[in-house]
């Protein structure tokens, strides 16, 4: 009987302690909005343990579950926030477990755009808008030109407005032409910008202009304002360039182009007209007087 007692005093229970976890289940990587799921098995089924968080106790709060079922103790967090990133542990007296977790944010992608919505030609002095549609409403983007980052300033916008990313220059000039791009950390967008030079048209002429009846000897002077000043413009009679020589001056003057025949004689009489790459003025040319009283001043041009 001295022998049982002294058994039983001696007696120790084992400790309790986790069965090893592969590194797998250790390091939790795991995307915004997802559960995260903790697990460790113990050799006491009845063993009570203390789940932490970087250090603290964590309690049972919404969204977050203890789970004790046999030997097996499972954490539960039913949708992953940012802030559930950290170091977590399963305590038994005498042993540990651990675990870390990573919580990534989805991916920010950008909607898809059609072709005609990333290849724009714009017309100089009309604003050039480009739009595009991300999936995060809090993400940032960065607008480039040709891999230089644009920032807001006079005449260039940047606006934010739910998920929509827009870039607004007021007024195109020739040197807005290039590869624009909206990026985010994880995605990017291209457009394609052409800036044409507007088309360089002429005014209208009145009809007493368009029309002139000129006496021999007398000059002629057909004029027409263009819309470029830097327009190249080039004069015809009945078809023909005319080039500057004696007695026919070809002048520009900012939006004025005038073509001056000092002395006008019947071979003068035609049509003429005063051309761009985009326009053309006509004229009528009638030339009146006596041919013989004018043989001394007679040219052709």
């Amino acid at each position: 009987m001295q022998f049982f007692l002294y058994a039983i005093h001696d007696f120790v229970a084992p400790s309790v302690k986790f069965t090893p976890v592969s590194v797998v289940e250790k390091n939790k990587s795991t995307e915004l909005g997802s559960p995260i799921v903790l697990k460790c098995e113990l050799s006491d089924p009845t063993a009570h343990v203390l789940w932490c968080k970087d250090g603290r106790e964590l309690s049972l709060i919404s969204g977050l579950d203890f789970q004790a079922d046999g030997n097996m103790r499972k954490l539960t967090v039913q949708s992953a926030k940012l802030s559930d990133t950290g170091h977590y542990t399963c305590h038994v007296p005498g042993d540990t477990v651990s675990f870390k977790v990573d919580v990534q944010a989805h991916p920010v992608r950008f909607s898809a755009l059609p072709e005609m919505a990333r290849n724009k030609l714009i017309e100089a002095g009309c604003p050039i808008i480009l739009q595009c549609e991300i999936s995060d409403s809090t993400a940032q983007v960065s607008w480039l030109k040709d891999g230089v980052q644009l920032q807001q300033q006079n005449g260039l916008d940047i606006q934010s407005e739910g998920t929509m990313r827009t870039m607004i220059i007021q007024s195109a000039e020739l040197k807005h032409t290039g590869i624009y791009s909206c990026e985010s950390v994880d995605d990017r967008i291209a457009f394609k910008v052409d800036v044409a030079a507007p088309p360089a048209m002429f005014s209208a002429v009145p009809e007493i202009e368009k029309n002139k009846s000129v006496e021999a000897g007398h000059p002629i002077i057909l004029q027409c304002e263009i819309s470029d000043p830097t327009a190249l413009v080039q004069w015809y009679k009945d078809g023909s360039q005319l080039l500057p020589q004696t007695g026919v001056h070809i002048q520009s003057e900012h939006t004025m182009r005038t073509l001056v025949i000092l002395s006008a004689n019947l071979s003068h009489s035609g049509f003429y007209s005063c051309n761009t790459a985009d326009d053309i003025s006509e004229f009528y040319v009638d030339v009146k007087g006596d041919i013989h009283s004018l043989s001394e001043n007679y040219f052709v041009i």
